[in-house]
């Protein structure tokens, strides 16, 4: 494996103990077995949508799985992780996702507002991914991952590559 950062941690735990529980949120169980081949339908969704080895993608919700599934996902594919508080303004965020050239965004359900506000601001956000239904976004988060393959994105990642970026 050439990724070193972010991106291999759940692989090489998911090696080491595969039926271990690494998450539980609102009462179900996710092993790293589960967490790992779920974060790589993700990366597939996300490259399928041009998300590339130094590109900036923002999670904008509150506390959700997606959330992680986001932030190892981004990292197997190189990107930089953008995890946006959840209460911020349109404006708020308009101001971090231009300063950190944020090309692709998942938001929240509480979060659809201000995100399409965001939509029709001047940003550099091509991409707009609901965790639930949003009419005016791209598609809903299970769309991203509907149907992707859970095989293995190996990207030359270095462990001084940029991984998160935190405001």
């Amino acid at each position: 494996m050439t990724n070193e950062g972010l991106g291999s941690w759940l692989e090489r735990r998911m090696a080491m103990t595969p039926n271990n529980e690494a998450l539980v949120f609102d009462g179900k169980s996710y092993t790293y077995r589960d967490l790992a081949l779920r974060t790589r339908t993700v990366a597939h969704g996300l490259r399928e949508m041009g998300v590339r080895q130094g590109d900036c993608v923002a999670y904008f919700g509150f506390n959700d799985p997606a959330a992680l599934e986001m932030m190892f996902a981004v990292g197997t594919l190189g990107a930089t992780y953008l995890p946006l508080n959840a209460r911020l303004t349109a404006e708020e965020a308009a101001y971090i996702l231009t300063d950190a050239n944020c090309t692709l965004v998942v938001f929240g359900g509480e979060q659809a507002g201000p995100a399409e506000e965001l939509s029709t601001m001047d940003v550099p956000v091509r991409e707009w991914i609901g965790l639930e239904d949003a009419q005016w976004a791209r598609c809903s988060y299970e769309d991203l991952t509907a149907g992707r393959s859970e095989s293995m994105i190996d990207v030359q990642v270095g462990l001084d590559d940029v991984c998160i970026l935190m405001y």
